[in-house]
């Protein structure tokens, strides 16, 4: 999976955009479009931004995350599967990164990708479907 997961960050880093999906405890979806992720040398992927509440309040619940990326162009992508392992409080200040007790500024989620899917435009219909990704 190495190899595909890679080559799926960096379709995402290319495009500039991925979806974020999270469940509430109901298993209702939330979607959220995201710009930054990065494979650690760990393994596991590093996804920063602005996250709503929503998104947070789900990740207290329900650990389990899915990154859609999807190239409307091709029509191809890949859907990640996995699970958070951390958060991080990032703050700005002076242009230092600190982690703080101070409300954030900005997040970044560790997640633990534990399959991968690969997308054509039949099985990317039918996810959207189910996540609403259409809405």
């Amino acid at each position: 999976m190495d190899g595909k997961l890679r080559a799926s960050v960096r379709q995402a880093q290319r495009l500039g955009s991925f979806r974020l999906i999270t469940r509430d405890s109901r298993w209702i979806s939330f979607v959220e479009y995201c710009t930054t992720i990065e494979l650690c040398p760990s393994g596991q992927v590093a996804i920063s931004g602005w996250f709503y509440p929503t998104t947070l309040g789900n990740l207290q619940h329900n650990k389990e995350i899915c990154v859609v990326v999807w190239d409307t162009g091709v029509k191809a992508g890949s859907e990640l599967l996995g699970k958070l392992v951390a958060i991080d409080d990032l703050v700005h200040a002076n242009g230092r990164t600190h982690t703080s007790r101070i409300p954030p500024s900005k997040k970044r989620l560790m997640v633990k990708i534990e399959q991968l899917i690969e997308l054509n435009q039949e099985n990317y219909l039918l996810l959207a479907e189910e996540a609403s990704l259409l809405r």
